[in-house]
């Protein structure tokens, strides 16, 4: 017989709730376009994350996808792309290489940044 399954992690229903619209994975896939790294006690990222709660769908309809990687839960990818700041926004470009990146947010700047990086 096999032993039953065991979840030791806590799931988080704000970031559940979020993860609805924005993949939020323990490990970013290549195939998403546009990373934010972020971590839960970083006032800026909270407010990136409420601005892409609205804003997410204007990339999805572009065929943007988007992932938060969490620096505490995945360190290794904070080191992989050297990630000094959060939240630090990298778009890939159709090599899957790094086209460009963002620190930090603000609500005027981030839209137009990001907009001239993905077309």
């Amino acid at each position: 017989m096999l032993a039953p399954l065991l979840f030791t992690q806590e799931i988080n229903m704000k970031k559940l709730l979020l993860a609805i619209s924005i993949i939020l994975i323990p490990y970013a896939s290549l195939a998403d376009d546009i990373w934010i790294f972020s971590a839960d006690w970083c006032g800026p990222c909270k407010s990136l994350k409420s601005f892409l709660k609205t804003y997410h769908k204007t990339l999805e309809d572009q065929g943007h996808r988007i992932t938060i990687v969490d620096i505490d839960d995945n360190p290794e990818l904070q080191r992989k792309y050297n990630v000094r700041a959060v939240p630090t926004t990298i778009v890939f470009g159709d090599n899957k290489n790094e086209k460009d990146r963002l620190e930090g947010f603000s609500r005027s700047g981030w839209p137009s940044w990001i907009q001239s990086k993905t077309k």
